[in-house]
């Protein structure tokens, strides 16, 4: 079922500007504080973060938190999460990759014996990393997930999400664009063959805002899933094409 009409709002998608880091207090000012901070005869400064690296934070705990896997995370490209607005109400929007939780209580150890890489876990199913889209409020907290859908007839490996933006802003609609290869293939043996199973999707989201949650639906009605729009501007173009009479 879908999740109906979304509420009339006009929604952006930024970059930025981010919020900087506060200056830390407490800074030594010459190298006789510097020397009274290292035996401890002087408080260490307090720092403060960014907007930008307590969004990270916050993402990579709940990544950990619904992830499979207990491998400690980290994100791809630090502080490029985006701002996402609904009229003047902000929210915060993290592409992440990780092996999300089939059930509450799955568990998985990733097999690294010698040899080539196996893509399974120790207790028997199948290692994958799935793109998610993660959101915030302004407190950090989690607000909605998703789990981008691929219908592949074989196993895959989200490896990377490079682009986000605004399909249409009236009807809260995102397209992203992100990148996988399959799993049950040769692993590549030189490194001119790293990459050229690697498969590129784009898909369109439509976000509904309620009652300071964010709910997250696929439509795969025009763009189709799987596809092999390699970036934004192409799906914008066939999403164009499908709402033109018939």
């Amino acid at each position: 079922m879908g999740l109906g009409l979304p509420v009339a709002a006009d929604i952006r998608l930024t970059m930025g500007p981010w919020e900087d880091a506060p200056p830390c207090t407490g800074r030594a000012r010459n190298m006789d504080e510097v020397a009274e901070i290292q035996q401890g005869r002087r408080p260490r400064p307090v720092c403060r973060k960014g907007e930008s690296e307590k969004l990270d934070d916050a993402a990579i705990a709940e990544a950990q938190r619904l992830a499979a896997t207990s491998s400690k995370f980290s994100i791809d490209s630090p502080g490029l999460g985006y701002q996402l607005y609904f009229d003047d109400r902000k929210y915060y929007l993290q592409p992440m990759r990780f092996m999300a939780k089939d059930r509450p209580d799955e568990v998985c150890k990733p097999t690294h014996g010698k040899g080539p890489l196996s893509y399974r876990c120790e207790e028997g199913q199948t290692y994958k990393h799935s793109c998610h889209l993660m959101f915030f409020n302004t407190r950090y907290e989690l607000v909605g997930v998703h789990r981008i859908r691929t219908d592949e007839p074989f196993p895959i490996w989200c490896n990377a999400l490079p682009a986000t933006g605004v399909a249409n802003k009236t009807k809260n609609e995102l397209l992203v664009t992100f990148q996988y290869f399959p799993t049950d293939r040769k692993v590549a043996s030189k490194i001119s063959d790293v990459g050229s199973g690697w498969i590129r999707m784009t898909s369109l989201f439509r976000l509904v805002e309620e009652n300071g949650r964010i709910s997250i639906e696929q439509d795969d009605s025009c763009l189709k899933n799987p596809n092999r729009i390699e970036s934004i501007p192409d799906a914008r173009a066939i999403l164009k094409r499908c709402a033109q009479p018939k």
